[in-house]
């Protein structure tokens, strides 16, 4: 998986739990009001030593920002930001009440966003104990005094008391910070945002708080009773539960939230008629199969019921902005492609400008800007034809470029000794010829550590951003840095594979029309779809759904238990026959291939096209034994890879891996034995599929197409 990819990712998140998270945004942010209002605030620097500095604050701003402008039609001006100095408690509650609680009105919108540190304060109850509750750390949050833990934080009760006073329920809250300290500045490689508990607040957010109390009419126990019950008004999504932290990543030059990050870059992305449901697997199947179970969000507030809202009006998916105009040159954001693909994506890349109309267009007369500089999350592009651009208007990706030679990115943990990192670093560096890796202590994909002493092993192994340790890497206690690199060899090659996979996924962006679903049969319970995606910019009529509908009551985090069967229907609606390629890199890899076995003996890999307006299952037999889940405790990725053009380099590579073997029956489930030289063929083929193009593209370097592939993700945990 990418650096990039993580950092959508530090979430543990369920796929349907940020898929419900942000349905109830869009649903929220496409209200048909007056006004739409925001204040937003975002803290990277803190006053006092007690504070670390974090380094993703001020993009959530402008990630929200953007969005809200961009996508869901807030005006600028009705935008207010506080960063950094500015973002003191006295100003954070000032602004609450001039630019939020005095300007609107019944039935406008108002939106409320906090990066930055959060910890738990412990304060007097009813009872003459102490009860924890969480608060929000403004820029002078830490109070120098001569008693430890005086705190001058946002307490959770004056947030409500805030929200309380707003004239309209139409509020949505966003908090992107932690609140249980796990006692280091970093997760892993992650950055979090909490800090240790505090004991007294100060007595100017006593007095606010007091105040709000009497305005409400409300007593602190009737306050403390509605956060905890979830009486919130309107949304409430925080990036964390209560007794967990929140993480920052490290991008393509720059940081920002996970939560945030996730939410914002598939929100960007959300299409009528089906929005949510399909538009944010990409993201969190990387959260969930590389950072764990640390950080899970929160979803509150009286207005989230469950009921879906796909009513998107105000603007178009798309998958960025243009930013600024100096002819032919734009400057474009480029917050909504995926962040494994962003990671990577290269110069020469090709964009659509959309008109500003939402009427029927064609996308090939589109103006394109082709990608010249890459700058944190902003790119500079030029104009490829005649025609005119302007600030505000949105774009969509029509041509993926990325470099031919990928490698893996290794973080070195920060405790390791000298000696150490010195073997570790010769020891990636003498895998390059046969498995591209590098080291990198900033953005990564993986980590390189040594367990902890607690756990009872002391060995080397490779872990997620996140600290968790990835299944079978860990090797004995007193094992060489440079020996443990050479063991994990072999797995380092199957998880290159996954990110060259993972750099394949477009569902956001194809134009080729076909939906998947996961289909599970539960060893006790009916044929249920647990995961549909759609390529919902598919210039096709996307038919009648005649898939089984996902039932709501299956929306927490996708888990199969062990014993079920699975398997995967697919709907061509687009106009041509297509290719499909099954393939998944999690535990034991595999891949399967529909083809026609009518002449086993001659031709035993002939391609089976999928035929337009038909649905086939893969297998297309009933459901055979090979697809039985037989492990357990593990997470598993799998690829549904479409083009319509036969796969005929990754087969050649798959045939090569078997050498020697017997050739697979039709359904068969193909163990694969050289996953890096498979998945680096699909690569080439998409790009041997894509050559009838405009523009040159560099020789190092791939382009891709939207129209000529779609690549889908499903993940799920065995259980």
């Amino acid at each position: 998986m990418s650096q990039a990819g993580l950092a959508l990712a530090g979430l543990g998140l369920s796929e349907a739990g940020l898929i419900w998270l942000s349905d109830r945004y869009q649903q929220a942010l496409a209200q048909p009001t007056r006004r739409k209002l925001a204040l937003l605030v975002g803290i990277n620097q803190y006053s006092g030593a007690e504070f670390s500095t974090l380094a993703g604050c001020l993009t959530d701003v402008e990630l929200q920002r953007e969005l809200l402008i961009y996508r869901f039609g807030f005006q600028p001006s009705d935008i207010q930001v506080l960063t950094d100095q500015a973002a003191t408690r006295s100003n954070i509650e000032t602004a609450f009440t001039a630019h939020l609680a005095e300007q609107a009105r019944p039935g406008d919108l108002v939106v409320f966003h906090f990066s930055g540190y959060g910890q738990r304060v412990q304060l007097p109850n009813a009872v003459g104990g102490l009860t924890a509750q969480s608060a929000l750390i403004p820029f002078d949050g830490w109070v120098p005094s001569e008693q430890a833990g005086l705190v001058n934080d946002l307490l959770a009760d004056t947030l409500l008391l805030l929200l309380r006073s707003l004239p309209t329920d139409q509020v949505t809250t966003v908090l992107d910070a932690g609140f249980t300290d796990p006692g280091w500045p970093r997760l892993g490689n992650l950055r979090v945002r909490s800090c240790p508990a505090a004991m007294e607040v100060a007595a100017a957010e006593q007095a606010v708080r007091s105040q709000l109390l009497e305005q409400t009419q409300l007593s602190a126990e009737q306050v403390r009773v509605q956060w905890l019950s979830g009486q919130v008004p309107g949304l409430l999504m925080s990036a964390t539960q209560p007794n967990q932290t929140a993480v920052e990543c490290q991008w393509r030059e720059f940081s920002a939230g996970a939560f945030t990050y996730a939410l914002t870059q598939h929100l960007w992305q959300t299409s009528p008629p089906i929005t949510l449901w399909i538009s944010l697997n990409r993201a969190i199947s990387h959260v969930q199969r590389q950072v764990g179970r640390q950080q899970h969000p929160l979803l509150g507030g009286q207005i989230s019921s469950r009921t879906p809202s796909y009513d998107l009006t105000t603007s178009p998916a798309a998958d960025g902005v243009v930013l600024a105009v100096d002819a032919p040159v734009g400057e474009v954001s480029l917050a909504g492609l995926p962040a494994q693909v962003f990671a990577h994506y290269g110069v020469g890349s090709v964009l659509a400008v959309l008109p500003w109309a939402a009427a029927e267009f064609s996308f090939a007369q589109l103006p394109h800007l082709q990608l010249q500089t890459i700058t944190g999350l902003t790119v500079k592009a030029k104009l490829l034809a005649d025609g005119q651009i302007q600030p505000g208007q949105l774009v969509q990706e029509s041509i993926r470029v990325l470099p031919r030679r990928l490698s893996l990115a290794i973080a070195l943990a920060p405790d390791l000794e000298r000696i150490e990192r010195v073997d570790a670093v010769s020891g990636f560096a003498s895998l390059a010829a046969s498995v591209p890796t590098t080291v990198s202590e900033q953005a990564a994909d993986y980590l390189f550590a040594q367990a902890q002493p607690e756990t009872g092993d002391t060995g080397y192994g490779l872990f997620s951003l996140a600290g968790n340790l990835l299944p079978n890497t860990l090797g004995p206690a007193g094992e060489a840095a440079k020996q443990a690199i050479k063991r994990l060899q072999p797995k380092l090659s199957v998880l290159l594979g996954q990110k060259l996979l993972d750099l394949t996924v477009n569902d956001g962006s194809s134009r080729l029309g076909v939906r998947a679903a996961l289909e599970v049969l539960p060893p006790d319970g009916d044929l249920k779809v647990w995961r549909r995606l759609t390529t919902l910019r598919a210039p096709y009529l996307l038919p009648e759904a005649d898939l089984l509908d996902i039932p709501q009551a299956d929306l927490g985090r996708l888990t199969l238990p062990i014993g079920s069967q699975i398997r995967y229907r697919v709907q061509n609606y687009s106009d041509r026959p297509l290719y499909a390629l099954l393939l998944s890199f999690s535990g034991d890899p595999f891949f399967l291939y529909p083809f026609s076995s009518a002449h086993p003996e001659s031709k035993p890999i002939q391609p089976a096209p999928i035929l337009p307006g038909s649905t086939v299952a893969l297998p297309r037999s009933s459901i055979a034994s090979d697809w039985i889940i037989r492990q357990t405790s593990q997470s598993v990725v799998t690829y549904l890879v479409f083009s319509d053009r036969p796969f005929s380099q990754a087969i050649s590579a798959l045939v090569r891996g078997m050498a020697g073997l017997q050739l697979p029956a039709p359904e068969q489930i193909v163990p694969l034995t050289n996953p890096l030289e498979v998945a680096q063929a699909v690569l080439a083929d998409l790009d041997q599929h894509s050559l009838v193009q405009t523009q040159p593209f560099a020789k190092d370097a791939f382009a891709w197409n939207v129209d000529d592939w779609a690549t889908f993700s499903f993940s799920y945990q065995v259980e």
